[in-house]
């Protein structure tokens, strides 16, 4: 039965992917670009941010909201930034001093290299968490290999999910070992989950 219910829930997120795919393709460079800028403002404005000394953050390609800008900024300011690191099965935090570290590793995914110092999820004030799409729960549709799923039951910092409001949802599939960020940023507003 547990195997069966898995089946139908991974159907549901591919369906589900597709469908915000489908979006994501019809947005205009005005939208990407006004929508970008308005969530790096809010949530450089966090005053959950302005309280922590390290940030785990990805590095956006395609749709994503953008993270270049948040990455400088809190390099800038001083912080830890630590970006993840895909080897094999498995995910690392990987610090860095600047963009320049970055080279294209998995899925074509900029990556620092396995050199790096690792961040270790535990000392990880801040997680910066990637999504397809993020429903008003804080519950994430990741891209189905579930790095995110396996590192972040390790980080008890706050976690934070980048959103475009086009490509939230009611709900996305949830599987018990799925969890949820603390707060939501999109081009519209900042959400705080209720735990």
């Amino acid at each position: 039965m547990r195997f069966v219910l898995r089946s139908i829930m991974s159907a549901d997120k591919k369906a589900l992917r597709k469908k915000i795919k489908a979006v994501t393709a019809s947005f205009s460079e005005e939208y990407i670009e006004r929508s970008n800028k308005i969530i790096e403002n809010s949530f450089l404005t966090l005053t959950e941010y302005s309280k922590v000394n390290s940030i785990f953050i990805y590095v956006s390609v395609g749709m994503e909201p953008e993270t270049k800008g948040i990455i400088k900024k809190a390099l800038d300011s001083g912080r830890i930034v630590a970006v993840p690191l895909v080897e094999g099965d498995y995910m690392t935090a990987r610090v860095i001093s600047g963009y320049e570290m970055l080279f294209s590793g998995t899925f074509g995914i900029p990556e620092p290299s396995n050199k790096s110092d690792i961040l270790m999820p535990w000392d990880i004030d801040m997680a910066v968490v990637p999504a397809v799409s993020y429903d008003y729960d804080g519950f994430r549709l990741g891209r189905g290999k579930g790095y995110y799923d396996r590192y972040l039951c390790h980080v008890k910092g706050i976690k934070v999910g980048l959103a475009r409001e086009k490509t939230m949802v009611k709900s996305v599939p949830r599987e018990e070992h799925d969890i949820p960020v603390d707060i939501v940023v999109s081009e519209d507003k900042i959400r705080y989950m209720v735990k």
